[in-house]
Formats: structure tokens, sequence, C-alpha cells
């Protein structure tokens, strides 16, 4: 494997995990190693729990998320490989009130919508817990789309305050 290095990103949050995403072929690849060995209540907490099954059903039903071709765990890594999305909007250009337009369009008016009428699991969502821009991308066509790896079945407290700390995000 020869890594792109215009195409790689990574990030790293010292003590909590460390991510490393990147282009191969025709596909992407995101691994997640997670750090901690004690519990942490914020939103990105010690823990992944990803329903593979449950992401495959959510795929089938919107135009908002790219396929995923593979999963797996190595440890404490997390290996998602899914497709190259073609005509992403490059969104650094717009102003801020384009920036609140699309995300309140896409995020707050149809993925949260749909996500709160879709069936629960033991009275919980399965949501994606970090939709910020650097996971929430925009096509030529008008759709949003959110990474496959940060999905979980989230509790009504945390789905909320993950829509909080989304807006925030945006607004600050």
């Amino acid at each position: 494997m020869v890594l792109d290095l215009d195409r790689m990103t990574v990030k790293s949050t010292p003590g909590s995990h460390c991510q490393v995403t990147y282009k191969e072929k025709d596909y992407w690849v995101k691994e997640l190693t997670m750090l901690l060995e004690h519990e942490n209540y914020e939103l990105d907490g010690n823990y992944f729990v990803f329903d593979e099954e449950e992401y495959r059903k959510l795929y089938d039903e919107v135009v908002w998320l790219p396929e995923l071709y593979e999963y797996k765990e190595d440890g404490k890594k997390r290996i998602w490989k899914y497709s190259h999305i073609e005509g992403i909007v490059k969104y650094k250009t717009f102003d801020y009130y384009e920036i609140l337009k699309y995300f309140g369009k896409y995020f707050l008016g149809e993925i949260v919508p749909y996500i709160l009428k879709r069936n629960k699991k033991d009275n919980r969502h399965f949501f994606h817990l970090d939709p910020g821009f650097g996971n929430f991308a925009m096509t030529d066509t008008g759709f949003c789309l959110l990474e496959p790896n940060n999905w979980q079945w989230v509790n009504e407290d945390k789905f909320n305050r993950i829509i909080r700390y989304a807006c925030h995000k945006i607004i600050k």
C-alpha cells in the first residue's frame, strides 16, 4: 500500500484515540484505535460498539451514507473500508450563513428527523456521534453524507447532547 499524503488525514486526541483515514484504490479506509483505559463520559467516550448490521440496514434506507465494504476489529483497533463519494462540495469556500443554511437543511432538517422516526432499539437511537464538518459532507446533488465510523446506539440524553454539540460547533 502506498499512502497519498495529499489525501491522508490524521487526528489524534492525546490519551483518547488515534485515527487515520486514507484512500486505497477506489475506496476509503479509516482506522481507529481506542487508547483510554477508564470510563469517559464525554461525547467521544473510550468505548465504541459499532453495529455493522444496523449500519447496512440504514444504508439501504437512505441516500446520505457511504456504502460500507468491510468492517473488522483487531484488538483495540477498528477498521472500516467504505465507498469513495464523488462530487463532494468544498464548503471551506462558503461563508458563515451558507454553512448554517446547509447544516440546518441537511443535518437538522433531514437526518435528525429521519432518525427520530426510525425504530429504536432498547429505547436508543442509531446515530452518528460526531456530525461535525469533518464527518459531514455535501455533494453537488445536495445530499449530506456522514462517515460510517462513529455510528452507534445512543440513549435519548446522548442523542440530545450530540445535537446541541453539533449546533454549538457551527454557531461558535
